[in-house]
This record gives C-alpha cells, sequence and structure tokens, in this order.
C-alpha cells in the first residue's frame, strides 16, 4: 500500500522542541533556542524520508542514537553555524549540500548557533534494507563516515526523492522505491565497514581526540601551505605510523584530506557570499581560480560557477510554501 506524505507544524522552544526532536528521531539536548519548524514523512518499503524546514532562533544542540541508519543532505541554510561531531571527531562544518551518514547505534551530535532558516532532507534506512539490498552472502553491521561533507549521489538521490514525495501515482511510487534500493546498496558499497574497516585497521586508527586536534589544526591553516611535519607535531606520532593510522582514520593521504577541506571551505564561500571565484580559491588556499576549479569539478562532477548556481536556484525551491500540493 502506498503512503502519501504526512506534513507537521510546529512553534517550538524548551519543552516543545525536545518533544519535536524524539518525533523526528533526534533528542533535543540543549533547548535554549525557539522557532518554527515545518516537516513531510513518506516511507517506501521501509525506508523513511523526512523533510524538514526549521527557522531558528538561539542555539540548538540535537543528539541522534537510534537503532536505523541515518542519512542527511542539508539543501538550504542561513544559519551561521553548524556543526556535527561523531565520537568526538569533527566529522563537517554543514554548509548546503553537504551529507552526513550517521550507523546504527552510533552517537551523532548536531549543534546549531544562530538564526537563520534550514533545510534537510534525511533518510531513516532500517539495517534489514541494507541486508536486502546488498549480494546475498555480505552483510553489513555498521557504517562509517567519511570525514568529507559532500556526496553527489547521495545528494542527487534524496533531491530527487524530496520531488517524488509530493506525487502520489503509481508510477512515482516504484520510481521513489528504486531509488532507495540503490541509495541502500551505495550506502553499503561506499560506507559498509565489510569495504572500509577490518579489525587490524580499526586497532591502528588515531584515537579520536588526536583526530579531532587534526582536524581542527587543518581547518585553522586552510589558506597557507600546510607541512607533514606540522602534521607529524601536532599527532605526537613518528611518520611511519602517523601515515598508517591517518589514513585508517580518514580514508585518506594527509594532502588528499587537505585537498577536501579546501573544497568544503570553497563551497561554503561559494554558498555563503558572492565573492569572485578568484577570492573563493585564495581563501580556500588554492593557488589561483583555474587551480580550484580543476579540483572543484574533479571532485564534484560541477564547476564552482554552476555550483553556486544550483544553490541559488535550491534554496528558491527547497521550501514548504513552493512546494507542490
Amino acid at each position: 500500500m502506498r503512503r502519501g506524505p504526512t506534513t507537521n507544524k510546529v512553534r517550538h522552544s524548551g519543552d516543545t522542541a525536545d518533544r519535536m526532536a524524539l518525533a523526528l528521531g533526534w533528542r533535543d539536548q540543549d533547548c535554549a533556542h525557539e522557532g518554527e519548524t515545518e516537516w513531510l514523512t513518506r516511507s517506501w518499503n521501509g525506508v523513511r524520508l523526512i523533510l524538514l524546514e526549521t527557522h531558528l532562533k538561539g542555539c540548538q544542540k540535537l543528539i541522534r542514537e537510534g537503532p536505523e541508519h541515518w542519512v542527511s543532505v542539508m539543501l538550504s541554510c542561513s544559519v551561521p553555524d553548524v556543526k556535527t561531531t561523531q565520537r568526538g571527531v569533527l566529522v563537517s562544518s554543514v554548509a548546503p549540500w553537504a551529507t552526513l551518514v550517521i550507523s546504527a547505534h552510533q552517537r551523532c551530535t548536531a549543534e546549531l548557533r544562530g538564526n537563520g532558516r534550514y533545510v534537510v532532507a534525511s533518510l531513516s534506512v532500517p539495517p534489514a534494507a541494507l541486508t536486502e539490498a546488498i549480494p546475498e552472502g555480505l552483510h553489513v553491521a555498521s557504517l562509517a563516515p567519511k570525514p568529507y561533507d559532500y556526496d553527489p549521489y547521495l545528494v542527487s538521490g534524496l533531491r530527487k526523492l524530496v520531488e517524488l514525495a509530493f506525487d502520489e501515482d503509481a508510477f512515482s511510487d516504484l520510481f521513489a522505491q528504486s531509488i532507495c534500493s540503490a541509495l541502500c546498496l551505495h550506502l553499503a558499497r561506499s560506507y559498509g565497514n565489510q569495504r572500509m574497516h577490518t579489525a587490524r585497521r580499526s586497532q591502528r586508527a588515531l584515537p579520536s581526540l588526536v583526530a579531532s586536534r587534526l582536524a581542527d589544526y587543518v581547518d585553522s591553516r586552510l589558506d597557507v601551505r600546510i607541512e607533514l611535519d606540522e602534521l607529524l607535531s601536532v599527532s605526537g606520532y613518528s611518520r611511519s605510523n602517523f601515515l598508517t593510522m591517518f589514513a585508517n582514520t580518514f580514508d585518506a593521504t594527509p594532502a588528499q584530506y587537505i585537498i577536501k577541506r579546501r573544497l568544503a571551505r570553497a563551497r561554503r564561500l561559494l554558498a555563503t557570499t558572492d565573492q569572485e571565484i578568484a577570492f573563493v580559491a585564495a581563501e580556500s588556499g588554492f593557488f589561483d581560480a583555474s587551480h580550484l576549479i580543476r579540483h572543484f569539478k574533479r571532485e564534484y562532477q560541477i564547476t564552482p560557477t554552476a555550483y553556486r548556481q544550483q544553490l541559488q536556484a535550491s534554496s528558491k525551491k527547497y521550501t514548504f510554501h513552493s512546494a507542490p500540493p
């Protein structure tokens, strides 16, 4: 049986905010805020889509730790400061189209500070849905988040599901089911622990405090050249041990990780300022505009200018007031 979209709207502050967050799969730890939230839910074969729009005033701190896998994409955001943390490590400073993957039973904290509006599309994925999507004989016990905050496949899949959520015909329903299955397969392939982590690798990962210290150091110096010796000094490990443990923690070499973080800063600047590409490149640590464009297109299959144009279009599109009835 098909289920049409269910919509809700509530003004929240204090305990009201906590009850609303629980209804959406999160727990509100800090209620020093007020605002208004409208959300829509739609389910296909046990996979639940949640489209949420919040107008926030103040500071909101949310905690997620549930029995289902969780995937979120920030479709639009004007809140000045948004961060997510897993296992004590900063996963992403959220910008539009940032992606967040939380494994079942894994704790994640999201903190939002300031006044603004954000629109988030999320999928709640039962572990059984992943099992059904992958070949027989394989098993995914948990998902390991990558430290990068943009996944083009998840972004495009969730954006399409948001469009289909407002349609109730049989063809749209079957299309949405196929997208859910494809996203489950992508999660298992790209984030499943059977591929990314073995017992030996996890034993040689960096401690969470060291990983968090390195992430903070890199993010604070993205506009200047970062040498390997600096990272060794911050970590306190020898070169031979550090490179292996860094790769096991961040799923990348130090040079690859720095490029990813520079690209993340460039995306945030493209989303939040009207500065020219050359300025964005310099502020993000790239040599010039062409250097940024080359890396940006290689990573995201889109140019910085086209990315900014799509963000401006989606900021107007993803709102309940302009969504089809």
